[in-house]
């Protein structure tokens, strides 16, 4: 590394103050030996007996001090040399060049960059246990623990603001705006940049989260085997990578691009295996399952060298590790799983917390013994007891629970989320990264708040300090500082959380994000209040169309019911669909064409999340279905598009209705004449209710009504057959184990064959299934290659986690799964009235 020069002008000599600086010097090398002090020793005025007497003895004592020492030199300099004549006495300065005197050291300017750090007073502000000073390329970079590097210091005091900061001193007054840059590498553990927020007041920070730059390869070191003979240069890169960081490929290219990440030199199974290849996206989030080295592998299609960057960002996840917390009552676990959904869309994983139902009997002491003692001085303010309702009672009870938790797991951070939280649409990764960074040093961390009053609330950049009515607990990050105080406040059973137990820390780093990353659905009955809120979003700044929410998260938005002769078979038809207007249309008309009268049918439409959902094409659609006099239709929407959630849609749907025979098929199907006939047959034939279709291969075997490619694990799921009977053994999907990249229909049909509804060595389909169904295959469309959701990123199925997700469907146990869906039918059908 580069040494960095100080160099002194001046008698320093003169007092014991120039031991003290010696001193400081020599504790700086013992950390950090990059640093050079030259000093050049004026001499005092020959009539300054005293003077000469005190400088020669002072001067001795550091001689003996720096004796071994080859990083200190003193120089012996006339007051009419040529150029000390142009210096000031006691300038001192860094030198970005050598340390001897010649013209460039005339000013101050020229010779030091610019940098206010007078040694007489700041050297010790050098010598940090959580930073270093370092020279690189001709210029200071300041690093700061593990995580954060600064550089371009344009002010001629930022360099000395900085250093003070880190050390809780005061900065210089700075009225220029000038800009910093920090460059943020992120860790295992996240660190504090600065102790406050007076840099980012002082100057313009731009905070970089790019970790490098290259091009890419269209030749894949996994074919490697197949190239021997070819000399082909594979681009690969050796990197570090964290498993709380989300890492982001920014890349633009028309066609295909595919990352690639492989570990222990093992080039042909890498650890994401095809789960990062994508087309028309350029920005590919991913995330590793374990820290250490990797090798990285970026794949265009088309061509080769095109320039991509590599970001790191982090989430509430990277403070917290696993503890980021969303608080769920036992009956209302569809809320959470809503919730989870909007987390994960951006960049956070969470786990459920059963709260306390404060309503429960067990309760009741605590309860009673709190509405039987006489009003505090802060009640008979209110005109009330603080605590509205049973609600608020289970609220600070969970509270208790998790802090109690936290506390004993000697926890950094904790994260605790209301399952009835709204994220803000346009808030992005990059966003979220630098408030955690730019807040770094902080209590606690409000991602909204629900202000009361607005009066006196100095708004920064991104953020204001929490006041006595920047009320709402709804998603806030936790300090450990904070635990004890919480914890000992909670236990009084005598105020609202939001109340005193965060108003403690009012003024003591409580920071509010603004405008409000997250904030509180008010539209529903709150378990607290036992009211709705609704006119509180415009006292509280929220628009509500700016976020998104988790609730009405399904929604029944068309419907036609007809009588029907019950003595004709009835015929269920579920179709899971995902923005793939053509195909759903191709598959929707080839049903039409084999809706046979001498039978009923009932069709459902199980949409997964559309932002904006595409209304004008489904209303043409049903009115395509309506008409047709043998036909129930059902579209049904919801804010999870996975598969597994819009599967057990329609089987919520086929549970509460009677049916004689029933299908999930995907939308990217299509069908002939008396299809659903032939299954039903067989069916009944074999006494299999669960059929599974199947691509006829060179390893299909053939029976005389069956065939089989293999296992379960071998299916594709375009189409399931079911009765009443399977959900009423088997149940549903499993909605907690099986997200993004399915698996969900492996585990489904793997119970199915544990109850004898089919084989799981041999697992069926009808003989002749690909004369009657029929992939559509023209310019398919995979909804893998077009969705850009960071959810996807968050339930990343690498080797890992596939191998945890086969265990999984492996285990005898796993027979009967419920479901949280709830489709509440009269409420929507009221809804659309």
């Amino acid at each position: 590394m580069a040494i960095i020069n100080l160099v002194y002008v001046g008698n320093l000599f003169r007092t014991t103050r120039g031991l003290e600086i010696i001193n400081n010097f020599i504790n700086l090398l013992s950390v950090n030996d990059n640093f050079k002090l030259t000093i050049y020793q004026k001499s005092p005025s020959k009539k300054a007996f005293l003077a000469r007497i005190a400088t020669f003895c002072i001067k001795s004592i550091a001689l003996l001090k720096i004796r071994n020492i080859q990083n200190v030199k003193i120089k012996e300099c006339s007051s009419d040399n040529l150029y000390l004549s142009k210096i000031r006495n006691y300038d001192i300065g860094i030198s970005l060049g050598s340390s001897e005197l010649d013209l460039k050291h005339c000013t101050r300017t020229n010779e030091y960059i610019a940098q206010q750090l007078s040694v007489l007073s700041h050297i010790e502000q050098l010598l940090g246990n959580n930073y270093s000073v370092e020279k690189i390329n001709n210029t200071l970079k300041i690093q700061i623990k593990n995580n954060y590097s600064i550089t371009y210091f344009e002010s001629p005091y930022s360099f000395a603001n900085i250093l003070l900061n880190m050390n809780g001193k005061e900065a210089i007054e700075d009225k220029k705006n000038n800009s910093l840059k920090v460059n943020c590498v992120f860790t295992d553990k996240f660190e504090t940049l600065f102790n406050d927020q007076k840099i980012d007041d002082l100057y313009d920070v731009n905070y970089d989260f790019k970790l490098k730059s290259s091009k890419s390869s269209n030749s894949s070191i996994m074919n490697a085997h197949k190239n021997k003979d070819k000399k082909i240069d594979y681009i690969l890169h050796e990197i570090r990578l964290y498993k709380n960081v989300i890492y982001c490929l920014k890349i633009k290219h028309e066609e295909k691009v595919s990352v690639q990440i492989f570990e222990n030199g093992d080039y042909q199974n890498p650890i994401c295996r095809s789960t990062l290849t994508t087309k028309d996206i350029e920005d590919i989030y991913f995330k590793v399952p374990k820290t250490q080295s990797y090798e990285l592998e970026v794949l265009t299609w088309g061509k080769s060298g095109i320039n991509y960057d590599i970001f790191n960002y982090i989430s509430p996840n990277n403070l917290c590790n696993d503890e980021v917390y969303v608080i769920n009552l036992n009956y209302q676990k569809e809320r959470y799983s809503q919730t989870d959904f909007l987390l994960n869309k951006n960049g956070i994983v969470s786990k459920r917390f059963e709260a306390i139902d404060g309503k429960s009997e067990k309760y009741d002491d605590i309860w009673n013994e709190y509405t039987e003692r006489e009003l505090t001085s802060f009640e008979k303010k209110l005109g009330r007891k603080a605590l509205l309702s049973r609600g608020a009672l289970g609220y600070l009870l969970s509270m208790e629970k998790l802090f109690t938790k936290a506390i004993k797991n000697k926890s950094e951070y904790i994260c605790i989320i209301d399952d009835d939280i709204m994220t803000k649409k346009e808030y992005k990764i990059e966003e979220l990264t630098r408030s955690l960074v730019k807040l770094s040093n902080f209590n606690i961390m409000k991602m909204g708040s629900s202000q009361w009053n607005w009066d006196g609330i100095d708004i920064k950049k991104g953020y204001y300090e929490a006041n006595k009515l920047s009320n709402g607990s709804f998603f806030n990050i936790y300090h450990k500082n904070t635990f004890k105080e919480i914890y000992d406040s909670i236990k009084k059973y005598d105020n609202p959380f939001d109340g005193l137990p965060l108003q403690t820390f009012i003024n003591r780093k409580s920071y509010v994000l603004y405008p409000n990353y997250a904030s509180a659905y008010l539209d529903d009955i709150s378990t607290i209040s036992n009211k709705k809120r609704s006119e509180d979003y415009l006292r509280f700044k929220w628009n509500k169309d700016d976020y998104d929410t988790r609730n009405n998260a399904i929604n029944l938005i068309n419907k036609d019911t007809k009588k029907y002769d019950n003595e004709k078979l009835h015929f269920l038809i579920g179709i899971t669909t995902f923005k793939r207007y053509r195909y759903l249309e191709d598959c929707i008309n080839s049903l039409i064409e084999t809706l046979d009268d001498k039978y009923h049918f009932t069709i459902i439409l199980s949409i997964g999340y559309e932002a904006k959902l595409n209304k004008s094409f489904y209303e043409k659609l049903f009115l395509k279905l309506k008409d047709i006099p043998n036909l129930n239709v059902a579209f049904y929407t919801n804010k999870l598009h996975y598969v597994y959630y819009n599967s057990n849609i329609i089987l919520k749907h086929a549970e509460n209705n009677n049916f004689d025979f029933g299908f999930i098929i995907n939308d990217d199907i299509v069908v002939k004449e008396n299809w659903f006939l032939k299954y039903y047959k067989v069916s009944r034939e074999t006494k299999y209710d669960h059929l599974c279709y199947c691509i006829n291969n060179n390893e299909t075997v053939y029976s005389d009504k069956l065939k089989t490619n293999g296992n379960v694990l071998k299916s594709n799921g375009v189409l399931l057959t079911f009765t009443k009977k399977v959900i009423e053994k088997i149940g549903f999907f499993d909605e907690e184990n099986f997200k993004v990249r399915g698996q969900a229909h492996h585990d489904w049909s793997r119970r199915c064959c544990r109850m004898n509804f089919n084989n799981n060595r041999t697992f069926y389909d009808i003989s002749d299934s690909n004369n009657y169904v029929k992939l559509n295959e023209q310019k398919y469309e995979s909804t893998a290659l077009s969705y850009e959701s960071l959810d996807k990123m968050m339930n990343f199925v690498d080797v890992y986690e596939l191998n945890r997700r086969n265990r999984l469907i492996e285990d005898s146990k796993r027979i009967y799964i419920d479901s949280m869906v709830d489709l509440n039918l009269q409420k929507f059908e009221k809804d659309k009235s």
